[in-house]
């Protein structure tokens, strides 16, 4: 049996429903990726894993109504990411411009923090 085209992507959008994903980029440089996995009623915990490359993944969650949960949840993951250890200037100033972008995000869409920064930030999924 052959799947057609639709079927792809009918399941395509069936597994990745509940997630969403982001590439962040300075100068053409992958600098951390961001997902986001939702909760299936919409009220519960969102969560967000970001992994800065080269230094590690954290993940953090947010709750409640009526306010920014994926701001809310990259800000308490921001706190967790560790220092860059290694030798390569650039990886470090990229490592520290990242955190320093997300530190506090109540001004502004986490998003548009890091694009004020430098980054980009490409959707994936």
């Amino acid at each position: 049996m052959t799947t057609s085209k639709q079927d792809i992507y009918d399941q395509h959008n069936k597994a990745f429903a509940s997630v969403s994903a982001y590439l962040v980029t300075k100068e053409g440089d992958p600098v951390a990726s961001i997902a986001f996995k939702y909760p299936r009623d919409g009220a519960g915990r969102l969560y967000t894993f970001i992994k800065v490359f080269n230094v590690g993944m954290v993940r953090e969650g947010a709750t409640s109504f009526g306010y920014d949960k994926h701001g809310a949840a990259i800000e308490k993951a921001v706190h967790k990411i560790k220092e860059y250890n290694g030798d390569d200037k650039k990886t470090k100033r990229n490592v520290e411009a990242f955190k320093q972008a997300l530190w506090d995000i109540s001004t502004s869409q986490w998003d548009n923090k890091l694009r004020m920064a430098g980054f980009d930030v490409i959707a994936v999924v």
